[in-house]
């Protein structure tokens, strides 16, 4: 499946308008720990390896020139994550990771509030480091018009009179106020293969 999404800065009002009459799903903490080695090879390419509550699961970059929303490649299962890191199939993830220098560079909580309005799902989210985030979203087939749910977010986000910003995600946040330094490396690689 992909993930169409897009990022928003809200307010405590904007959140209480778009989550009004929505369908409440769930309240849940997730502990994250993200991986990369030295230099961030995975990030500058735009792929984010987590351990989420005690599992691996994989974000990859679906690129389409001129979208403005992101969309990405979920994997959770392990037998594919490795086959999309390249690591040998009979290596466990961890033991892998360690022996090829991967570390985890950010760890944190995040509250997540899920809701599900007009087909949409709509995440509320908090990190303990001080960052919050409304995701909304929409899970398209591999193969499938990615465009379309972009073009119904967005149409959605305006009518909810959300803010049609560069909302940057919870690890690129965490990077910057970590180290501007790989923040920027990482920014100018995404920018280069853009072009």
């Amino acid at each position: 499946m992909i993930e169409v999404e897009k990022k928003f800065a809200a307010s405590e009002s904007d959140i209480e308008r778009i989550t009004k009459d929505a369908e409440f799903i769930s309240d849940t903490v997730n502990k994250d720990s993200y991986y990369d080695r030295e230099g961030f090879p995975l990030v500058k390419n735009n792929i984010f390896l987590r351990k989420r509550n005690g599992r691996f699961e994989l974000k990859l970059y679906v690129a389409e020139e001129g979208s403005r929303v992101d969309k990405y490649l979920e994997v959770e299962d392990d037998e594919t994550i490795k086959s999309k890191l390249n690591i040998p199939a009979h290596k466990d993830i961890s033991e892998y990771l360690a022996e090829n220098e991967y570390f985890p560079f950010g760890s944190w909580k995040t509250n997540r509030r899920r809701f599900k309005k007009n087909g949409f799902t709509i995440d509320v989210d908090s990190v303990d480091f001080g960052h919050n985030v409304v995701e909304v979203e929409l899970m398209v087939e591999e193969g499938g018009d990615t465009e379309e749910a972009a073009n119904r977010i967005l149409n959605f986000a305006k009518v909810m009179g959300l803010e049609e910003d560069k909302q940057e995600g919870k690890v690129m946040v965490f990077i910057k106020r970590a180290n501007l330094t790989a923040y920027e490396e990482i920014k100018a690689a995404w920018a280069s293969k853009l072009n």
